[in-house]
């Protein structure tokens, strides 16, 4: 009897030891246990009295330190609270972008409005109206669910893509440049293209989510994502507008690049798309002017290089601190499109080397919060979301500020929160909503409403394992049957099934009831004539 406590004791001090080095090893060893409970809140200011150790010697986790159920709820937490903080991060550097282009557009625009008879303020009333409609937008999109967004994803592009079909008939479409861009709704005009890059960066999430288990890279990832680009570029280039189609085939480019896609692929696919936007920036004679003007714009200043001219003339005459707001030549129309395409020499000449540096800054912790946003984020549509919009804001602003200041030919693309246009800015505050949306749910996870792809890589692989288990069940009872076993008394959940010859249980059959509730109602099915 003595002996077996001792043994009891000794199980019971070794389960003690055990459960001891468990906490020490999450809470952090020496000292005492800290008294605060898992589930209580961490005191204010986001830190705790919580430590745990890393591994000696650079070695593996214990099983203890990956599963620990104190550990995942710390780093649940913590994962939440920079999730918060990031997304307020965004909130007001969107916020901030915003207020300041309101300032530049009143700025490049009020002396060329009162030249024409107008309010000086005429357009920045307008551009605060759009930032009004956007900040709905903004707020809709960072309070909606993502799975609904997930679900939105294919109506939201045949919608684009419906509008984009309007724009190219004739009485619906609205010119103004040479250029058909726009669908005239009232005293309004909505540009299709702007909402056919949100929702194309949505499709391409969804759809390497839905397809991460297939082996078939080309005909299940790259073919769907290109078809689509195509059908979208093809009508975006008959109004035309070849900066809209290469921000389309990076979004493209982009998520599919940062996804399981081999490198070989990607690389031909990459191949592929440069080889097409050179064709298009060469297939037309007032682009390849252009391009030409690009190589040397001051040798054509006169024609095709007047505005890339004018635009490092404005650059320069900016000097460090600028010649302030409204007060530079530029502002009396010499410069043209200077409230739209060419807003960053504006900002270059009134507010000089510093305003440039500090929108290029903001542009730039914008980018970072946005990779952050998609590295920490557990589902992997919403990460590949991430990317997508990054590649539209940034990468938009990238290709503007690039063709003002002379480095890449320029494409008419407008500069995010500064170019004037509804249609961008509500696209782009939206598109920073679903960012705040991604950066405050961190751990949440979303799921395509059906996949042909399983983990194997088997199209409608649901389906298929529900075949491969009934088959593997009625194979299974046509060797109990094959076997003669009576399955009488343990239908009913008592008795034993007997062989027939030798009277005792059958091989497959415990004592006291079935083993397989195959049979549970009746007698097994002939399968003879289907196996034999």
């Amino acid at each position: 009897m003595s002996a077996t406590l001792d043994g009891m004791n000794k199980k019971s001090a070794k389960k003690a030891a055990v459960a001891d080095r468990y906490l020490k090893l999450v809470y952090g060893g020496g000292g005492p246990l800290p008294t605060r409970r898992p589930s209580e809140t961490p005191p204010a200011g986001g830190r705790t009295s919580v430590s745990v150790p890393k591994p000696a010697g650079g070695k593996k986790k214990s099983v203890a330190d990956k599963t620990g159920p104190l550990r995942s709820q710390q780093k649940d937490y913590y994962l939440r609270q920079i999730g918060a903080r990031r997304a307020k991060k965004i909130a007001v550097l969107v916020s901030v972008l915003s207020i300041f282009g309101v300032v530049i557009i009143f700025a490049a625009s009020a002396v060329t409005s009162a030249i024409g008879g107008r309010s000086p303020f005429s357009l920045a009333l307008r551009q605060v109206l759009w930032v009004f409609c956007g900040g709905v937008g903004y707020l809709l999109a960072s309070k909606m669910s993502l799975q609904k967004v997930r679900d939105l994803s294919k109506p939201l592009l045949a919608i684009s893509a419906a509008l984009l079909f309007l724009v190219l008939l004739p009485g619906i479409s609205k010119h103004s440049g040479g250029a058909s861009r726009w669908i005239g709704v009232g005293p309004f005009d909505i540009q299709p293209s702007e909402l056919a890059k949100l929702a194309f960066a949505v499709f391409v999430a969804d759809l390497i989510d839905r397809r991460k288990h297939s082996k078939n890279y080309v005909k299940d990832l790259v073919f769907p994502v290109g078809a689509m680009a195509a059908i979208l570029g093809i009508m975006i280039m008959r109004q035309p507008d070849l900066g809209t189609t290469i921000i389309i085939l990076g979004i493209g480019l982009m998520e599919m690049g940062v996804s399981h896609l081999p490198k070989k692929i990607f690389i031909t696919t990459l191949s592929v798309a440069i080889a097409v936007v050179t064709v298009l920036s060469l297939i037309e004679p007032y682009r390849f002017k252009r391009l030409l003007s690009f190589v040397n714009p001051f040798a054509h200043a006169s024609g095709s290089g007047y505005q890339l001219a004018q635009s490092m003339l404005a650059l320069g005459q900016g000097h460090i601190t600028g010649a302030g707001l409204a007060s530079s030549p530029m502002a009396w129309g010499l410069l043209p499109n200077a409230q739209t395409d060419f807003i960053f020499s504006v900002v270059g000449n009134d507010m000089g080397i510093l305003g440039t540096l500090a929108i290029l800054a903001a542009f730039s912790v914008l980018f970072i919060l946005g990779i952050k946003t998609a590295l920490s984020a557990k589902d992997i549509f919403s990460s590949y979301l991430a990317i997508g919009l990054m590649v539209l804001i940034c990468g938009q602003a990238f290709l503007n500020i690039a063709g003002v200041i002379g480095i890449m030919p320029e494409t008419g693309i407008p500069l995010p929160f500064f170019s004037s246009g509804g249609s961008s800015l509500i696209v782009v505050l939206t598109a920073c909503g679903l960012l705040t949306n991604i950066a405050r749910h961190p751990l949440g996870v979303t799921r395509p409403k059906r996949s042909r792809f399983g983990e194997n890589g088997t199209k409608y692989a649901y389906f298929a394992q529900q075949k491969r288990v009934s088959r593997r069940t009625e194979i299974t009872a046509y060797r109990r049957q094959n076997e003669n076993v009576s399955y009488a008394d343990s239908s009913a959940g008592r008795g034993e099934g007997r062989n027939a010859v030798s009277g005792y249980p059958g091989p497959n059959v415990r004592r006291g009831g079935n083993r397989s509730g195959v049979y549970e109602y009746g007698e097994p099915i002939d399968l003879r004539k289907r196996y034999l």
